[in-house]
């Protein structure tokens, strides 16, 4: 007979199973943590390249839209159409700098209008295609600005429908197109400085009236990574979307022929703060 007693069997029961739940557990996280090995945070890249790789798209619609006054050359139109394609690395960069797993750089009616353009690019205007390549891209690009998760990938839509507007001659729906990229810019602008608490902003009428567009159901920074955002992440953010702000504001002037959309200035005054300023002059460093 065993000297055990019973309530000694019960409690050797008992640490068996707590024992048995303790090693699940750590199997699961073990392959959480495979799965979470690149965590949902804002990623930083070289800057300086994307600074210019949108200044350099801003240029070229700015020298197509001169050309428009009398008829557009072939070259214009390329120039525009390469400098679209070659700023798809800054522009991934500038949208996972605010959320890493951006839904519009993989869902499918974005990259077919980007793959068409690069189509118009390939044949050139004194193709038969041309034209309908533009045409199918911009129905592509309406479908993704229906699908747009959050507003600085709204933002990115309506620029690329802008400046198609501008390569099929469609000035009225260019300036449309191009002025509501800035104005979401402009909404992701406000977000980004609300979150960094050490940027003073200093902005016109104008631009302080453009921050009333409406934004329902999108977001700027994921509910799911607000709590683990700090200053310092949201102006590199802000270091990184300024560029395009500022592509889409020189875009819509040169189309315009006016300056209705004031550019971007962000600069550092000092004690780790920064200050963001609406046109005037270039900012020194």
């Amino acid at each position: 007979m065993s000297g055990r007693s019973s309530e000694e069997d019960q409690w050797q029961q008992v640490g068996e199973e707590l024992d048995g739940a303790l090693r699940r557990a750590a199997k699961w996280m073990q392959k959480r943590s495979k799965r979470t090995a690149d965590p949902a945070l804002p990623v930083v890249g070289d800057r300086a390249m994307a600074e210019n790789k949108w200044s350099g798209l801003a240029s070229a619609v700015e020298s197509y839209a001169i050309a428009v006054s009398g008829v557009p050359g072939a070259d214009g139109a390329i120039s525009v159409l390469k400098a679209l394609y070659g700023v798809e690395d800054a522009q991934a960069l500038m949208l996972r700098s605010i959320d890493r797993h951006v839904r519009l750089l993989r869902e499918g009616p974005f990259r077919s209008g980007q793959l068409l353009l690069r189509e118009a690019e390939r044949v050139g205007p004194a193709d038969e295609d041309y034209s309908g390549f533009l045409a199918k891209a911009r129905d592509h690009f309406y479908d993704a600005h229906g699908l747009a998760a959050s507003v600085q990938e709204r933002a990115v839509i309506e620029l690329h429908l802008g400046l198609v507007a501008v390569l099929i001659d469609k000035q009225a729906d260019a300036k449309h197109w191009l002025g509501q990229s800035y104005e979401s810019g402009a909404k992701v602008v406000e977000e980004l400085t609300s979150k960094s608490r050490n940027v003073k902003v200093l902005h016109s009428r104008k631009v302080a009236a453009a921050l009333t567009v409406s934004t329902y159901g999108l977001y700027v920074i994921p509910a799911k990574l607000k709590k683990v955002w700090d200053a310092e992440l949201a102006v590199g953010a802000l270091q990184s979307f300024v560029p395009f702000m500022n592509c889409a504001a020189n875009s819509l002037n040169a189309v315009s022929g006016s300056s209705q959309a004031p550019a971007i200035q962000l600069r550092t005054v000092g004690d780790g703060t920064y200050e963001l300023r609406y046109g005037g002059p270039p900012a020194p460093d």
